[in-house]
């Protein structure tokens, strides 16, 4: 439930919003990572997306290809 909330902030440009839900998530999974990643990618804040990646690598989640992508998303721009 949490990551939907994330998502929808994040589409909507709130990404302040979106990391105080996330903040407040006690256990993190790879789904509310993975929201916090696009929403940054999606509005172009690179430095914000390699930080939270590195905090998901040290947070013990397994990366897959389709979260480095989401990663790596826009950061080429």
């Amino acid at each position: 439930m949490s990551s939907h909330l994330i998502d929808l902030y994040a589409k909507c440009g709130r990404m302040d919003d979106a990391q105080r839900v996330f903040n407040k998530i006690p256990v993190r999974n790879a789904v509310s990572w993975i929201a916090m990643l696009k929403g940054y990618a999606m509005h172009e804040q690179g430095k914000e997306v390699l930080a939270h990646f590195k905090w998901m690598c040290e947070d013990g989640i397994e990366i897959d290809s389709v979260t480095f992508v989401c990663a790596l998303f826009r950061l080429g721009e």
